[in-house]
């Protein structure tokens, strides 16, 4: 009697043990979370997650097409500018401004135009972020096609915008964009040189074929520095005897007066009777460059190899799309 007893004592007191720690539908909770306090009111606990918030996704706002239709020419190309697509940046997100262009490679080799380009607007400038085949890989004296591509902010302002080519200290192209933007066109579009005199100099005569004057040189598809260009003259030269013409037989009279060698002029043996088609010879001259030139060509040419010379005067009026 007193075992069975005392086995009714242990159970009474062991099973509400048992069921308090079955409570909780299986969730463990903090010490005394959820559960009444020593006053009766029930206690709280604030999880916070190590899990980053989602980012909110940034909308697509409907692109926009803007009429460009300008040209410019820089480093051996001229490219033309056709339509731009500008997607507008929603707040804190980014947008674009592509613009579609035409790359003619005005040198002889396969090449890539290769120079800074930056879109401004409102005092800010960004940077181009073109993709793979953006701009393209032309053969010379071809035309091939691609994209200026920028990444903008919500600050862009499209009816300010200006095209900027060029690296600092070289010859730069400025294209204005928006129909607000404050800058002016600036192109470096070479100038045609319409010259077409002839001069005679002993048993030589000079036929003059025109010429020109740009920012950059075709052939190495290299921009000048700011305060040079680049004067090129064609011409052929007819003879009644032979004679040896030498590069150092060219000079141009510069409109303050002073003179510089050519950079490259042609080494040429003259037969008589026979003319040399297709010949040129280049300088570089200062920006800007307005004013009276004159070239002179002279050498010991002749049966008694006398020194004779001979010039031709030529002007060149002001050329905004250079200065700078």
């Amino acid at each position: 009697m007193i075992v069975r007893r005392m086995l009714k004592i242990w159970l009474a007191t062991s099973f509400p043990l048992v069921l308090m720690a079955g409570c909780g539908n299986g969730h463990g909770t903090a010490s005394g979370a959820g559960q009444a306090g020593a006053g009766g009111e029930a206690s709280s606990e604030t999880v916070v997650s190590d899990e980053p918030a989602p980012e909110a996704k940034c909308s697509v706002p409907t692109s926009q097409v803007i009429e460009v239709g300008q040209t410019f020419w820089h480093s051996g190309f001229e490219v033309t500018l056709a339509d731009a697509t500008y997607t507008p940046a929603p707040p804190g997100c980014s947008g674009e401004f592509v613009i579609a262009a035409s790359f003619y490679n005005r040198g002889g080799g396969t090449a890539s135009l290769d120079t800074r380009m930056l879109l401004t607007a409102a005092g800010k400038d960004y940077r181009l972020v073109g993709r793979q085949d953006d701009i393209p890989s032309v053969p010379g004296k071809r035309t091939g096609k691609g994209f200026l591509r920028f990444t903008i902010d919500d600050m862009f302002d499209a009816t300010q915008a200006t095209l900027l080519v060029g690296s600092a200290g070289e010859h730069s192209a400025t294209v204005p964009l928006g129909a607000d933007s404050p800058d002016t066109l600036r192109s470096l579009e070479p100038l045609d040189i319409v010259l077409t005199d002839s001069a005679k100099a002993g048993p030589l005569t000079f036929k003059m074929a025109g010429g020109y004057l740009r920012a950059d040189e075709p052939a190495r598809h290299r921009t000048l520095a700011t305060n040079d260009l680049n004067m090129v003259l064609f011409f052929g030269i007819s003879a009644t005897s032979s004679e040896n013409v030498y590069d150092d037989h060219f000079t141009l009279v510069l409109p303050d007066g002073t003179a510089v060698a050519p950079d490259l002029a042609p080494i040429e043996l003259t037969r008589a009777g026979a003319t040399i088609d297709d010949l040129s010879v280049a300088f570089t001259v200062d920006a800007p460059a307005e004013g009276t030139y004159k070239l002179e060509i002279g050498g010991a040419w002749g049966p008694a190899n006398e020194w004779t010379e001979t010039e031709v005067p030529f002007d060149i009026e002001t050329q905004p799309q250079f200065d700078q």
